[in-house]
């Protein structure tokens, strides 16, 4: 509840406005060396790009000091928040790109010094866009509904979830900014579950059933960041679905891939 406070929330903006503009010019500067050529790549260049015009319009940017000051940082953050596959999947093209120009492949040392580089990077940049997120829903002013398409847009989940979303931001199950407490992970598993199944229906014809058993106790008191969840348990689910789908399909001499359409932002 601190979070809605305006003196609360203008303290939060002048830390975010002096925290956002270290992390992210640490963010280009991950991107703008990462070794063994791959800092060169176009895509990669292009990103780091992006953080530096990030970075200058904070930097320009007044220090909120009313509220109709962090009315407007707020939504500076909310345009600087892009989906969250863009950035993934332009760096994805980048290694694409920097393979097919390597003439020979990395070493075990090398592929393991790329892999930590590229895991620091997504790892801070997870941490970067749940403080602006948090910061963001946490605004009184911005109604359920917009911080349902605003979630929906971060976890690449069907408009069905809209109204699971305002739901639970009512009154008996609220969220404070991008958390929710007494969270039920056992249900929210159950309807990843089943939007997982219709869409895997819809790509290949079939499904496997997913079963869901439930460890938990009772009494317990879940804390959580619900699109966090959702997201880890779409991409789980997904790639299971399709590689059991996929491997009794090849055992199969009369099985039929032509409904194979599934995008591969899907898969990823």
């Amino acid at each position: 509840k601190y979070a809605t406070m305006p003196k609360q929330r203008l303290w939060n903006a002048r830390f975010l406005k002096k925290e956002f503009k270290i992390r992210l010019a640490h963010r280009a500067m991950d991107l703008l060396t990462l070794p063994h050529g791959l800092n060169l790549a176009t895509p990669i260049q292009k990103v780091a790009h992006t953080y530096m015009v990030y970075l200058r319009r904070f930097v320009e940017s007044p220090e909120p000091m009313t509220p109709a000051d962090d009315d407007a940082f707020t939504e500076l953050l909310r345009s600087m928040l892009l989906d969250r596959s863009s950035i993934p999947m332009e760096i994805a093209r980048g290694i694409s790109t920097w393979r097919d120009h390597r003439r020979e492949d990395l070493g075990p040392k090398e592929s393991l010094e790329l892999e930590d580089a590229l895991i620091r990077f997504f790892t801070a940049r997870v941490g970067l866009r749940l403080l602006t997120e948090h910061h963001i829903l946490s605004n009184p002013k911005h109604t359920s509904t917009s911080n349902a398409e605003l979630l929906l847009r971060n976890c690449k989940i069907n408009e069905s979830y809209k109204n699971d979303i305002n739901e639970s931001n009512s009154s008996s199950n609220p969220e404070l900014g991008c958390i929710r407490t007494n969270y039920d992970p056992v249900l929210e598993v159950r309807k990843v579950a089943a939007e997982v199944k219709r869409q895997t229906m819809d790509a290949f014809g079939v499904c496997p059933e997913i079963d869901i058993r439930d460890c938990s106790s009772s009494e317990s008191n879940f804390t959580y960041v619900p699109h966090h969840l959702q997201y880890m348990l779409v991409e789980l689910l997904k790639n299971s679905c399709k590689a059991t789908v996929m491997k009794h399909r090849r055992h199969r001499p009369d099985s039929d891939s032509s409904n194979n359409n599934i995008s591969e932002d899907d898969i990823i």
